[in-house]
């Protein structure tokens, strides 16, 4: 079902970020499975038209940060944990926030969510300047690959002359002011 709602190109992303998460997942004390579940849902709703996200959005059935609005290019990640609530039968609130969040990440993110975002980044079809020595890092050090992540992302959107999410700037800035604290996972198996 999910080959089909997004596409091969899409579905191969997906799965790309799901083996990923499992390997971080298993390096750094978190459930592979749940970390397998999220990565390949977290992309659930990108195949849907601006105008379907836009209104899936708007409906209410998942919430969704007003300020949110204001980056619709992001609005795929909160439709998409309704749809993976909705359509594939999630029920497991972290994973559906690690789906709702991957694109900014948030203060005070459990490990899960971490593991998503950077596997969505750095999976292995991802191909850009400067990816293989991201991924490396993840590997090595989650926290400083993700750091990395999160930085490359807000230089790629200072390039195309677009602001930062609030929220990837204050993640930025807690992984940099308190790395022992930040990224735990409630749920260790």
């Amino acid at each position: 079902m999910l080959e089909k709602d997004l596409g091969a190109r899409r579905f191969h992303h997906s799965l790309g970020a799901g083996e990923l998460a499992v390997v971080l997942a298993s390096a750094n004390g978190t459930d592979a499975d749940r970390a397998y579940t999220a990565a390949l849902l977290h992309d659930c709703a990108k195949a849907l038209s601006a105008d379907e996200i836009m209104a899936l959005a708007q409906s209410g059935q998942y919430p969704v940060d007003a300020g949110d609005f204001e980056f619709p290019g992001i609005l795929h990640a909160p439709v998409g944990a309704m749809l993976a609530r909705s359509r594939h039968g999630i029920g497991d609130d972290e994973i559906l926030e690690a789906i709702a969040c991957h694109p900014t990440g948030r203060a005070g993110a459990p490990r899960l969510l971490w593991i998503v975002m950077a596997a969505d980044y750095c999976e292995p079809t991802r191909d850009f300047p400067g990816s293989d020595d991201i991924r490396r890092l993840v590997l090595k050090d989650l926290r400083k690959g993700l750091l990395m992540v999160l930085k490359s992302k807000i230089q790629h959107l200072t390039g195309l002359g677009k602001p930062a999410h609030p929220r990837v700037c204050s993640m930025i800035a807690e992984l940099e002011r308190t790395p022992e604290r930040v990224g735990t996972d409630e749920r260790r198996t």
